[in-house]
């Protein structure tokens, strides 16, 4: 189903390309790594890759895992709080991702991980990319029910929606189409 899609199957799906991509840049990896940067930006602890390879794991699948059953459910109707409980999946896999995968990327090829750069701008990467991510599966988990709608609530909640999607798409880049609208 496009509830089992959105908080299941695509945070999982975005957590293994994170580890994929840990795991082909370990042979070009310091040791030790950084893994905590200061408020300054810069690197001021230091470990094993290991040391922060668990969290995504942890977290993007857990998550995904206490999904699962919600996006299972055969219960009727979906309520507004399980498709925003399945629509945060995305929006922390991707930015969970992005910025544990992206930290121990920007180490690749150093000697020393304390000459790794700031992590500031993969903060900002992992809260957009996140934001678009849970923005476009709630849209899609919102998209989904209206169908379940009738008569006038339906029409409705369809012209809400459409009346958000072109300041959503503006956000997102993107140039929203009148007449796909």
């Amino acid at each position: 189903s496009r509830m089992t899609l959105v908080g299941v199957v695509i945070p999982v799906v975005i957590g293994a390309i994170g580890l994929s991509l840990i795991v082909l840049a370990l042979p070009q990896l310091p040791d030790p790594i950084a893994i905590h940067w200061g408020v300054s930006g810069q690197p001021d602890g230091f470990g094993s890759v290991w040391a922060v390879i668990w969290i995504i794991p942890v977290l993007v699948f857990g998550y995904a895992a206490f999904c699962l059953p919600l996006a299972l459910s055969r219960e009727p109707g979906v309520t507004s709080i399980q498709r925003l409980v399945l629509a945060t999946a995305p929006f922390l896999s991707t930015l969970i991702t992005v910025i544990i995968t992206g930290s121990v990327l920007i180490q690749r090829g150093l000697d020393d991980a304390r000459d790794a750069p700031s992590i500031v701008p993969l903060l900002g990467l992992g809260l957009v990319a996140g934001l678009a991510a849970g923005a476009l599966s709630l849209l899609r988990a919102e998209l989904a029910v209206t169908g379940k709608r009738g008569g006038v609530a339906e029409d409705a909640y369809a012209l809400l929606l459409a009346g958000r999607a072109p300041a959503l798409l503006t956000a997102l880049g993107d140039k929203a189409d009148p007449e796909a609208l």
